[in-house]
């Protein structure tokens, strides 16, 4: 190896190019076409990330299925929680949820977790706590696999829901007025408040539930249910049903596949979680006579 003080002794170019072949043993040569003293490549910048945006996970697609029975009821947060985690790449974890799920006494699957999460939240013993969490865990666990792996879900909406207008006989509509069918740049997006992307500022754009508040429920298209097209006999017996009753025997049953979960925000500061559904199928009934169907359409 030839020192730096031989190197600027060198007189002859023979002497120099000896010296470079001598340094070629222990370094890797310059590229051809970059300069041995070129300044090293700046790392590729990740691009900023808003702290307050919410985080949107989108899943699979999925055909509509024939059968109606393949579409489980969503009736309480609970089940949003169940598949919330069940989906999300880096779900809440079960401490997480034990805590979300120990507010009172509702049903959480099967009896025994019920059972177990109804003791969890009357006990202020936090060594007691910490025993029921080991036997709850896997409980718990058991119904997010359960959730988390079915992908068809059904939620019927009352007529107070759905906010269903008088028919609009110049468009040949029924207008339905409800938040919850709103775009998802609605549901993101809340000029009401500074921090406009926080899930729990964007007014009714989710179902909430008593059981378990921080999950909701909501759906992704749901700007493709901004009214009900219809004429004839089938607007007039949907008039009928919809002020029949003090304006309460119309109920929507929507189908459809969870589409997307949106996590409150990158630092978790917002505690809400939403699932949603994108809508496949849906019908208008009368909840006098389920077995009766009004309007059916196929999105």
């Amino acid at each position: 190896m030839i020192s730096f003080k031989q190197l600027t002794l060198a007189t002859s170019m023979g002497a120099l190019s000896l010296a470079l072949v001598a340094c070629s043993d222990s370094e890797a040569p310059a590229s051809a076409t970059t300069p041995a003293n070129a300044p090293a490549a700046a790392k590729e910048a990740k691009p900023a990330v808003n702290p307050d945006a919410a985080l949107v996970t989108s899943l699979p697609a999925h055909a509509l299925q024939d059968d109606r029975s393949d579409y489980w009821e969503i009736t309480s947060g609970t089940q949003a929680t169940y598949i919330y985690n069940g989906k999300m790449p880096e779900p809440d974890g079960t401490v997480a949820v034990i805590k979300t799920l120990n507010t009172g006494r509702y049903f959480r699957g099967t009896d025994e977790l019920s059972e177990r999460l109804d003791t969890y939240s009357k006990t202020r013993d936090e060594f007691v706590k910490k025993d029921l969490e080991k036997t709850i865990t896997p409980l718990l666990q058991e119904q997010i696999t359960k959730y988390g792996t079915h992908d068809f879900y059904k939620k019927t909406l009352t007529a107070h829901a759905i906010d269903m207008k008088p028919y609009d006989f110049e468009k040949e509509e029924f207008p339905l007025t409800s938040t919850l069918f709103s775009s998802m740049d609605e549901k993101l997006l809340s000029a009401r408040t500074p921090n406009k992307y926080k899930v729990s500022n964007s007014g009714h754009h989710y179902l909430e539930f008593y059981d378990a508040r921080d999950y909701r429920f909501g759906f992704s298209n749901g700007e493709q249910l901004k009214s009900i097209k219809v004429k004839g006999d089938e607007a007039r017996a949907i008039e009928a049903v919809r002020t029949a009753g003090g304006g309460d025997h119309l109920e929507m049953h929507v189908y459809g596949y969870v589409d997307k979960t949106i996590k409150g925000d990158v630092r978790a500061t917002d505690p809400i979680r939403a699932v949603l559904l994108s809508v496949q199928y849906i019908e208008l009934v009368d909840k006098t006579k389920p077995n009766v169907v009004l309007y059916r359409h196929t999105l």
